[in-house]
């Protein structure tokens, strides 16, 4: 006869399978992310390891940023809108991080918005900036290009290829010392 003991255990079992089956088969591998099921977390996006869809940008500031000047940089990219809870919730850990790497040249911090310039704007106008060069993009462009759907997602890139990614808030320090170090690891390659 089958418990209620027995069907939690094996729901447990399988809770923590997947992840360990996963990292096996080939598919995203762990980062140290420091959470359980990081799996699902880094599914959207292109594929780590693969190159990441660059081309020049036109900063919310009409300043332009050409495909070139990125390529030998590791680039820290986040997507989100305004009304985000989680992208509202990470910008003084966002702040903190860009911050405490102003003065690494190699690293360049990039978000795309796909509010609208005039959201967008008002946002920083009441919340301050978080230290990135922001582009705007349409959320239909953002699926498209990037494969993404939800937000914040963050990508870490190195010299044109994808090396992390991640959708969830940098809200916390445990996520906050692992993503900065994580770029740190990512700028030395």
């Amino acid at each position: 006869m089958v418990t209620v003991k027995m069907i939690l255990k094996s729901i447990l079992v399988l809770f923590f399978a997947v992840p360990i089956c996963m990292a096996q088969t080939g598919k995203p591998q762990k980062s140290g992310f420091p959470f359980e099921r990081e799996h699902a977390l880094r599914k959207q996006g292109p594929a780590i390891g693969n190159n990441f869809p660059l081309v020049d940008y036109l900063s919310l500031d009409w300043e332009l940023i050409p495909v070139e000047s990125l390529k030998n940089k590791t680039l820290v990219i986040k997507i989100w809108y305004v009304g985000c809870k989680g992208c509202k919730q990470e910008n003084p850990f966002l702040s903190k991080l860009t911050n405490s790497l102003m003065e690494n040249d190699d690293v360049l911090f990039l978000s795309y918005s796909m509010s609208h310039e005039d959201k967008t704007r008002k946002y920083f106008d009441k919340n301050g900036d978080f230290g990135y060069e922001t582009m705007l993009m349409k959320k239909a462009e953002v699926e498209n290009k990037f494969n993404v759907a939800t937000s914040p997602t963050h990508f870490i890139i190195k010299n044109g290829v994808l090396i992390e990614k991640f959708t969830y808030p940098v809200a916390d320090e445990s996520i906050f010392n692992w993503y900065q170090n994580r770029i740190l690891e990512i700028s030395k390659m």
